[in-house]
């Protein structure tokens, strides 16, 4: 349901520069995150309970409400320190802000207080230094989100009237475009090449791409989105967002993806030369789902859910619950023009992956009174672990002991293994963790998401050395020991859950 905008403006033209075109952005090839474990490179605790990061580079930029720190991504030095606080009109924390080169331009929401109604600001400081370049505070509360950053300048839509290009350096306006006559700018964004605009004009919302350089308009499509849209441009495309509809155009006004629905989108997207992945609530399947298109022909393939969407360097990262039983996420790189998935790593289900760099995972690895920032590198292992036999953990003896009248037979799934007989029995895998550390507080999260155990080291047993027990009173046991979660279920009574339970455990310790 896209039209072409026929009747628009009266455009005066004099010496065209070149024409657009889509940005040759480099293919897939180069660097990729090594497929392998986690091994923790640093961690910080931040002081103020809230921050946003961002990466320039091979700097990791937090921000925590008037304070940026500029820490090597690596080892998480920090580099500077930028106090904004007294900048006038500054009203933490940042809202919105993108990194291009050694400058990085961030903006501030409104805050409204008994006496007056704040604007918002944009700040300009460099990504190497932290030093503060220039600020702008807007006397109109409400324009945080039309603004973006481009390769040499800042667009910025100060009023719902006109569209500005501001100096990266200095912040001076290089061009003023208006907004049609009747119409008003609602949201927008821009790159090096185009900037994305949305403006209603009479009840009737348009999505404009405009010259980057100049801010000729380079085409305009009616769009039909609902609720407070938002443009994106990323990977040198333009999308509309809404709470229901997503729309995805290439830089020369192609439609890419379309989507209308009802409820929450929740979208997200991402986008390279050769694809774009779209992550979406679908109102039919009552579920979230992710579609890829290829730019080049088309083609759309319907994926299983992915989110945390990142690119770098060409490659789409994302995350998908594990396989199974296993309660933990997967990093994956994800082929956009064929819906293939390439595994990276694992995580815990507990733990937030916040950004992805030719560092490694930035994440925040549990939760607590203070957010607890951390960056993992991923490496091949040393030794590769064999594949647990779920089976072999309650050999056909155990089950003549005490079924004799059973006759179970073994049904192996991965990660997991059934006794079908009577009673039936499921035994599961629901976590294999790096550390002693991150098993344990694994364990705590299954308890608690799973059984509802809001204490739950009042509810764990330590029947024997190194083994942590959970039984229910529904005969489901939880077993943890040698950095390995195990459930199990169907057993009959509280007697036998437990003993086979532990005899698990045995198994797992080689002690058996």
């Amino acid at each position: 349901m896209t039209r072409v905008l026929l009747v628009g403006l009266v455009c005066l033209i004099l010496v065209a520069p070149e024409p657009l075109r889509p940005p040759d952005l480099p293919k897939p090839g180069g660097f990729s995150l090594a497929a392998g474990e986690r091994t923790l490179l640093w961690q910080m605790e931040t002081t103020k309970g809230w921050f946003n990061t961002v990466y320039a580079g091979d700097t990791l930029i937090v921000a925590e409400e008037g304070r940026f720190a500029g820490r090597d991504a690596h080892t998480g030095t920090e580099r500077w320190n930028l106090d904004v606080s007294a900048v006038k009109g500054y009203h933490g924390p940042v809202d919105r802000w993108m990194v291009s080169g050694d400058h990085v331009v961030a903006v501030t929401p409104n805050a409204h207080d008994e006496k007056m109604a704040r604007g918002d600001t944009l700040l300009s400081f460099s990504a190497s230094t932290g030093k503060l370049k220039w600020s702008l505070a807007s006397d109109r509360p409400g324009t945080t989100r039309y603004f973006n950053w481009l390769g040499g300048g800042v667009i910025h839509l100060p009023g719902p009237g006109e569209l500005w290009k501001l100096d990266a350096e200095d912040g001076q306006r290089r061009w003023v475009r208006p907004v049609p006559f009747g119409c008003q700018g609602v949201s927008g964004q821009a790159d090096a090449w185009v900037v994305g605009l949305l403006v209603e004009c009479d009840g009737r919302t348009w999505l404009r791409a405009q010259d980057a350089r100049n801010g000729d308009l380079l085409w305009e499509h009616e769009v039909f989105p609902d609720g407070q849209p938002l443009v994106h441009v990323t990977g040198a495309v333009v999308s509309v967002q809404s709470p229901g509809s997503i729309t995805v155009h290439d830089l020369d006004g192609r439609l890419l993806y379309e989507h209308e629905g009802q409820g929450t989108c929740e979208c997200e997207l991402a986008a390279t030369a050769s694809g774009i992945l779209v992550t979406r609530y679908d109102t039919a399947a009552i579920d979230v789902v992710s579609e890829a298109v290829d730019r080049q022909t088309g083609r759309l393939t319907r994926m299983e859910f992915l989110s945390n969407l990142h690119v770098l360097d060409e490659r789409i990262y994302a995350a998908r619950e594990m396989q199974g039983d296993l309660h933990g996420r997967e990093v994956v790189i994800v082929d956009p023009t064929t819906g293939a998935l390439t595994p990276v790593t694992t995580y815990p289900r507990y733990a937030t992956l916040t950004g992805i760099s030719r560092h490694g995972l930035l994440m925040q690895p549990r939760e607590s009174e203070l957010p607890i920032l951390a960056t993992y590198a991923t490496t091949p292992p040393a030794t590769v672990e064999p594949t647990l036999d779920i089976c072999s953990l309650l050999p056909e003896k155990v089950f003549a002991a005490q079924f004799p009248k059973g006759g179970h037979r073994r049904l192996a799934r991965p990660t997991a293994c059934d006794w079908i007989g009577s009673p039936q029995l499921a035994v599961s895998l629901l976590w294999a963790g790096r550390t002693d550390v991150e098993t344990e507080v694994a364990l705590y999260d299954i308890l608690f998401t799973t059984f509802l155990q809001y204490q739950p080291e009042k509810a764990l047993t330590t029947p024997m050395p190194g083994v942590r027990l959970f039984v229910t009173e529904a005969d489901v046991a939880v077993v943890m020991t040698n950095r390995k979660i195990i459930r199990l279920a169907g057993a009959g009574s509280l007697r036998v859950t437990r003993l086979l339970a532990l005899e698990i455990a045995k198994r797992l310790q080689g002690t058996a």
